[in-house]
């Protein structure tokens, strides 16, 4: 069995608490810091930077190495442990357990990002906030740009002492040799505040003295210059993920078998659009009936899509009906889904993810509990 650590978006280096492979550097906290802008032009491009830029703190040398640094959708509860490919649901959520970890600050962790309006809903805004703003008349366009940052982050991390004590223990080590391959367990979250700004006339919203919209306070000023948004709670929304490799059995291998030509058999159907996903995972709230999912079962396959024959029951989705996807190219296929699916799932929208080992043209429909 090998170990490697794949932090998704870890922000310091904590020896304190027992994180290895870590050398000290010190960030300092100036008003240049503070004033550090980086524009970012998509979703891959943020999250090198900010993988760079925490492999840096960490003292980890490439992406390359054994430490990885990814963003993405959090929610498991620390032990869940998921597999390395396929859908990103836990492979198992209760046999691993840990301390409750200690609680780190991490000031100055990372700079404001400059992002577009399509990036700004990827890392948190939603298009439900969007359209209450726009009773405001505040127009937010896809040409219109943010500033992204985080505040006062936290990192809670279970220690190396801890982590290795809980594997040994025989519940969870069993369930970690019964998969026969790599998995990850969720070792720990970032957590923070995000907050956008844009320029925008919000003078209506200062008008009509609103300061909070859904789960996000709203900070207009005086309305004519600065609109800040940003989590009413700090928002646990970035994983740390420890990678443990449990070799499968190596496979028996046979002679080839020349194949025999049936002419009779159909010729499969090639012509489908390049758009179209490869396959899609459903994952619905589990206090909806089954009938939801196969709802949106039923909603794809009418299109010709490929769809998962089963559809996962969680206990937390998101407040607002998502369709995932992992790569750039995948957005047309994502909002295909997503349009294909709004007449029954209001408010569905498609939202750039990153989990390790999403393959091409893997997409995952996450249902919001339903009224």
């Amino acid at each position: 069995m090998r170990r490697k650590t794949v932090y998704l978006l870890g922000f310091a280096c904590l020896t304190a608490i027992g994180l290895v492979g870590c050398k000290r550097q010190d960030v300092v906290s100036t008003a240049n810091s503070q004033a550090e802008v980086i524009a970012v032009a998509n979703y891959d491009v943020l999250n090198n930077i900010l993988a760079k830029r925490i492999r840096e703190l960490l003292g980890v040398a490439d992406a390359n190495s054994t430490t990885q640094v990814l963003v993405t959708n959090g929610g498991a509860a620390i032990g869940s442990v998921y597999r390395t490919g396929g859908r990103w649901i836990p492979y198992n959520d209760s046999s691993c357990t840990f301390p409750d970890p200690q609680r780190a600050a991490l000031p100055s962790a990372f700079p404001s990002y400059q992002i577009s309006r399509t990036l700004a809903l990827s890392m948190g805004l939603d298009n439900e906030l969007i359209q209450a703003l726009s009773k405001f008349d505040i127009k937010l366009s896809d040409a219109s740009s943010f500033s992204f940052s985080v505040e006062k982050p936290i990192m809670q991390v279970v220690s190396d002492t801890a982590l290795t004590d809980g594997i040994e223990k025989p519940t969870c080590k069993a369930a970690l040799m019964a998969a026969n391959g790599d998995l990850y367990i969720v070792r720990g979250y970032i957590s923070g505040k995000r907050t956008f700004r844009t320029s925008v006339d919000a003078t209506r919203l200062v008008e009509a003295g609103i300061k909070k919209i859904a789960s996000f306070d709203i900070n207009a000023g005086g309305g004519k210059t600065l609109l800040e948004i940003s989590d009413s709670e700090p928002s646990a929304f970035l994983q740390i993920l420890e990678l443990e490799k449990y070799a499968a059995p190596t496979p028996v291998t046979y002679p080839p078998v020349t194949p025999v030509a049936d002419a009779t058999l159909p010729v499969g159907d090639t012509t489908h659009s390049t758009d179209l996903p490869s396959i899609v995972y459903i994952q619905q709230n589990s206090a909806d009936a089954k009938s939801v999912g196969n709802a949106a079962q039923s909603l794809l396959s009418a299109r010709g899509i490929r769809v998962a024959s089963d559809v996962e029951s969680l206990e937390k989705t998101p407040s607002t009906s998502q369709v995932r996807y992992f790569r750039d190219a995948d957005r047309n296929a994502a909002e295909q889904v997503a349009s294909q699916l709004s007449s029954r799932f209001r408010n569905i929208e498609p939202v750039r993810s990153k989990v390790p080992g999403a393959k091409a043209g893997q997409l995952e429909v996450w249902l919001s509990k339903q009224p």
